[in-house]
């Protein structure tokens, strides 16, 4: 199903997380976290391609989401995803942003 297809309940209940005790870990590299896994399955993506560069909308999407929740959900901090991301910290600051827009767009 395409995001834009999906409704906020249906998005919240797709993606739900476990934020207690849910997190990356320590060196997970492109296959950790669940809930990077259900970001890929909700934009059809593979798990590497999470974390390559580039700027491909999809993708940036995929990435914000991913990061928006680690960020708010499970406590990371932005240092720990700039690394993971090959990102800088202030561009985690806008993926963050951006990832808490498509949450409430449900998008």
């Amino acid at each position: 199903m395409r995001p834009s297809a999906m409704s906020n309940s249906a998005l919240s209940s797709t993606l739900r997380l476990r934020p207690e005790g849910s997190s990356l870990p320590k060196g997970s590299g492109p296959n950790g976290g669940d809930h990077n896994q259900r970001v890929c399955e909700f934009y059809e993506i593979g798990s590497e391609e999470l974390y390559a560069r580039g700027r491909q909308k999809q993708r940036v999407a995929a990435q914000s989401l991913a990061i928006y929740w680690a960020v708010r959900e499970l406590g990371l901090t932005g240092i720990s995803l700039a690394r993971r991301y090959h990102l800088t910290q202030q561009s985690i600051v806008h993926a963050v942003q951006r990832g808490d827009k498509i949450a409430r767009e449900g998008n």
